[in-house]
């Protein structure tokens, strides 16, 4: 049939082709018509069918289409297609490795497709076996040899394997063979079509992590969720719906779930028919439904409630394929509101009950404003009998207030009944006054609202703590998330003010530390104000009355401390000129605190009288405590991570005599190792000289934080482990990232040298030590460079915790690792005051993380 005889769309996909005889691929032309695969397959088979195009099968799946020559062309073999016809049709196949293969499976042709997907080159893979790109492991699944055999006998194999490139890279692909035999059946050689499979495996295995992660999210969901298909039917539930609605899944394999065993029902008590449905009204309208409130009666026969949220899921044809439904219990929450609600107008009933005994005041006035009637109830509000009021001006009797006297003045000159509620503190009450103009004058009723009023202040007040607190939830969600991220200590006192400062709660905040020097507190960060201890002094020196404020009070007693008005607050005297024009009501002041160091104090200000009560102060005063965990953390870390430390010695001469212990001081008693475990105890390894044993068992008796002696080793030199319960010292050198390096007892005397981060405040520390031992005294202080061993130590435990810490330092101190050994397992957990299995798997934690921070490093290769 001629070209011109055909159809217009016909004649479009003919002329993609040209009469050189290049073969396209059904995917090329779709592209170049824009059309789908299935519509240009269509095309193409009706061109075949017409003559006017040839195809080829190519691989399993695919095929190539191809315009013949004309019989003009001499190198056309009208009697069949040649070798050189099949070449130029595989050849320029790019999309599959197509070759030919002898009967002993040698390479003997080898097209573009296979030099792209095996990298290797045609004149390096001719005459080569085709078992060369097959990988180890492919060889394993699938024999080469194998395959050819199958395809001689059978005609034709397939498999999928994996297959190596020219560079080593390996690749899997689905493989077919087919044998070729001459006119009287004898082999002649092999037909090998390879297409590569790795993305297709790649991708169906994403897609198989996808959906497991979708089936895990969808059962680990905290709300009820179901799946049901465009018909409503359900497919899918988690684990918290069917535990909800009773549904046992050992009792059946089968998933799915039937709607019509559970009898739904509105808020009205009416049933829900199929038709109004939330799953039913989502398929139809193909809208969100959102929120909608059913009742149904669970296994148990309990009325539950439930929100059902139904959003419909639409498929690739625009229509709903499945619908995704939400459902939340508000069973608690409706009893909650009914029984409040109940309660509610029970006390309304009775309060308009109490009201309506309560006559209203009344008077009248004439055009002068003076009372021309008065009612018992007014005459005894200003203790007087009623009609002696008669004749005497309203102002002269009763403090009328500006907004009482301006309604009066209104309904004189309208003459138009008018309301006003004013507070009179003549009376400490609130009144609501409703005057009404007449011909003669005034008529005015009145009557106290104080307790409505009060009602009315309280339930503001609660609504605004309440919004308060659910702000500062966010807030202290908000600073712990931001804290753990911050790497220094001004950082993290940054960020805590400037969150406070920003929510609509809370005027300002701001943070200060204590001068020891002067004896004041001076500002390190603030928000939402500026300069707000400028010109201002606020000590911490108990007998100075500038002290007595929150933040004098909060250092002092390490306790968070309220102001609830500062109007009505005399500890705010010294500084109210300076504060009033900031317009704050309330403050609270959170001493930052972490063990026993004291950081500073965090001040935070509230336009709200009474802000700081009840939740809000508990839920605050919460952030002195995580700030200044953060704090200790980063400088603890701070400590870890410096090459040098400053380094205090302290002496205690006479050391029985100074700690008022009646003991010998003959022999050395050295404290080597502190290990800390919980509730601010310690265990303590040392040495002690068999002359110094009496001594050392003087200092227990006598000093209260030295709780308990065990010997561990016996000989000239005995080695003890010590209990410590709130050392005062240790506590307070460990909370800021320190360490005590030595401590020694000799010839009466105690040394002990600190070894504290640099910017510590040094000061804090010698008061701490000469605190708890008045004759201590600083020999020295100052820098020194941490030693190799030290930072390869600190490295390698870099990664333990707290606990795991402890328990491999008290096993190694009390000789757990010695041979024998000097106390078991079992000796070294009651030390710990923990369970022997407890310590053994802490234990074999720690020793994992110490190798894998000393085995995991990669070896270096040599240079050169």
């Amino acid at each position: 049939m001629a070209a011109n005889a055909l159809t217009e769309p016909l004649r479009e996909t003919l002329a993609l082709f040209d009469d050189s005889g290049t073969p396209r691929t059904t995917s090329e032309l779709a592209d170049r018509l824009d059309l789908g695969r299935r519509s240009t397959y269509d095309r193409l088979e009706r061109l075949v069918e017409r003559g006017e195009l040839e195809t080829k099968s190519v691989g399993a799946s695919a095929r190539v289409w191809w315009r013949p020559r004309s019989s003009a062309d001499p190198s056309w073999d009208s009697g069949g297609r040649s070798d050189p016809e099949f070449r130029s049709v595989v050849d320029p196949v790019e999309e599959y490795a197509i070759c030919q293969l002898d009967p002993s499976g040698r390479v003997r042709t080898w097209n573009a497709g296979a030099e792209r997907i095996t990298g290797c080159a045609t004149d390096d893979a001719l005459d080569e076996h085709v078992s060369t790109f097959y990988a180890a492991e492919g060889r394993q699944t699938t024999a080469p040899e194998t395959m050819l055999e199958t395809a001689a006998e059978g005609g034709s194999a397939r498999t999928d394997g994996r297959f190596v490139r020219a560079d080593g890279s390996t690749f899997w692909a689905a493989v077919t063979v087919d044998a070729i035999r001459d006119g009287e059946g004898e082999l002649e050689g092999y037909v090998c079509i390879v297409r590569e499979t790795t993305g297709h495996r790649e991708k169906e295995r994403e897609l198989r992590r996808q959906r497991d992660l979708a089936e895990r999210l969808i059962d680990a969901a905290p709300v009820r969720l179901l799946i049901t298909d465009a018909d409503g039917s359900v497919e899918r539930l988690n684990s918290r719906a069917r535990r909800d609605l009773g549904i046992d899944t050992r009792e059946s394999s089968d998933p799915r779930f039937v709607w019509d065993a559970f009898e739904l029902y509105d808020p009205d008590g009416d049933p829900i028919s199929a038709g109004e449905h939330p799953v039913t009204i989502a398929i139809e309208t193909e809208e969100l439904v959102s929120e909608a409130v059913v009742r149904y009666d669970d296994r148990d026969g309990d009325r539950r409630w439930v929100t059902l949220t139904a959003s419909p899921v639409f498929g690739d044809d625009g229509n709903v394929e499945r619908v995704v439904v939400a459902g939340n219990d508000v069973t608690d929450r409706r009893r909650t509101r009914r029984r409040l609600e109940r309660q509610r107008e029970e006390l309304e009933a009775k309060l308009d009950e109490a009201y309506s005994r309560i006559d209203d005041g009344f008077f009248a006035l004439d055009d002068d404003l003076r009372l021309t009637l008065v009612n018992r109830w007014a005459g005894e509000l200003v203790g007087r009998r009623s009609e002696d009021l008669v004749g005497e001006r309203v102002r002269d009797v009763f403090d009328l207030g500006p907004k009482t006297s301006a309604a009066f003045e209104e309904a004189v000159r309208t003459q138009r009944p008018t309301s006003v509620e004013e507070y009179h503190e003549s009376f400490e009450a609130w009144f609501e006054h409703h005057v009404y103009p007449s011909e003669t004058g005034l008529s005015v009723y009145f009557r106290d609202v104080t307790r409505r009023k009060t009602r009315e202040t309280e339930l503001k007040r609660q609504h605004e703590q309440l919004e308060a607190l659910n702000n500062l939830h966010t807030v202290v969600r908000g600073i712990t998330d931001a804290v753990t991220e911050r790497s220094t200590r001004e950082e993290i006192e940054h960020v805590v003010c400037e969150h406070l400062a920003e929510t609509e709660s809370y005027l300002f905040a701001w943070i200060g530390d204590v001068d020891v020097t002067t004896q004041t507190v001076d500002c390190r960060t603030e928000a939402g104000v500026d300069g707000y201890l400028d010109g201002i002094t606020i000590s911490v020196d108990p007998d100075d009355e500038r002290s007595k404020g929150p933040t004098g009070r909060a250092i002092a007693k390490r306790e968070t401390q309220t102001t609830q008005d500062i109007r009505a607050d005399t500890r705010h005297d010294p500084w109210r000129s300076h504060i009033e024009k900031y317009g704050f009501r309330s403050s609270a002041a959170i001493p930052i605190v972490h063990e026993e160091t004291v950081y500073g104090v965090l001040n935070v200000y509230a336009e709200r009288p009474r802000a700081f009560e009840g939740r809000e102060r508990d839920v605050i005063g919460q952030l002195g405590e995580l700030v200044g965990h953060a704090i200790a953390a980063t400088e603890r870390k701070r400590a870890l991570m410096s090459d040098v430390v400053v380094e205090l010695e302290f002496r205690i001469r006479d050391v029985f005599d100074a700690l008022d212990v009646d003991g010998s001081s003959a022999g050395t008693i050295s404290l080597d190792h502190t290990v800390p475990i919980e509730d601010d105890e310690y265990l303590v390894y040392g040495r002690a000289t068999a002359d110094a044993i009496d001594g050392l068992e003087a200092l227990v008796e006598t000093l209260p934080h030295w709780v308990d002696l065990t010997y561990r080793t016996d000989g000239d030199e005995r080695g003890f482990e010590l209990r410590l319960s709130e050392p005062p010292v240790l506590s307070t050198v460990a909370s800021i990232g320190g360490a005590v390096d030595t401590a020694v007892i000799e010839d009466d005397d105690y040394r002990m040298t600190l070894h504290l981060a640099p910017g510590t405040d040094v000061r804090t520390v010698v008061d701490t030590v000469q605190e708890a031992y008045p004759d201590a005294e600083l020999l020295t202080q100052h820098q020194r460079r941490i030693d190799t061993s030290e930072r390869v130590r600190d490295v390698l435990g870099a990664n333990l915790t707290d606990r795991q810490r402890a328990v491999l330092e008290a096993a190694y101190h009390a000789g757990y690792y010695e041979w024998p050994r000097d106390a078991s397992g079992e000796v070294v957990a009651e030390s710990l005051d923990i369970a022997p299995p407890t310590f053994h798997q802490h234990l074999r934690k720690a020793h994992r993380k110490v190798f894998d921070s000393l085995l995991s490093t990669p070896i270096q290769r040599p240079s050169g």
